[in-house]
């Protein structure tokens, strides 16, 4: 996570410096960035791996239905 965090930060920069963004851009881009984490990391909360074990393990009548033709 931190070596993301730090190439993240560096293709920031490097763009920044691309594109002459003062500021009020680093301020966007960040804002975004922290956004976009707060988001991924609220939906990582989500996943339960033992729920989609017992989904997966047994497939429904019409599944089994698909697989037989």
């Amino acid at each position: 996570m931190l070596l993301g965090a730090g190439t993240g930060l560096s293709t920031v920069a490097n763009l920044a410096l691309m594109l002459d963004v003062t500021l009020p851009g680093y301020l966007v881009v960040f804002g975004l960035e922290v956004v976009m984490f707060v988001a991924a990391a609220g939906l990582l909360e989500t996943i339960n791996a033992q729920s989609f074990q017992r989904q997966v393990s047994s497939p429904s009548a019409l599944e089994r239905a698909a697989l037989a033709d």
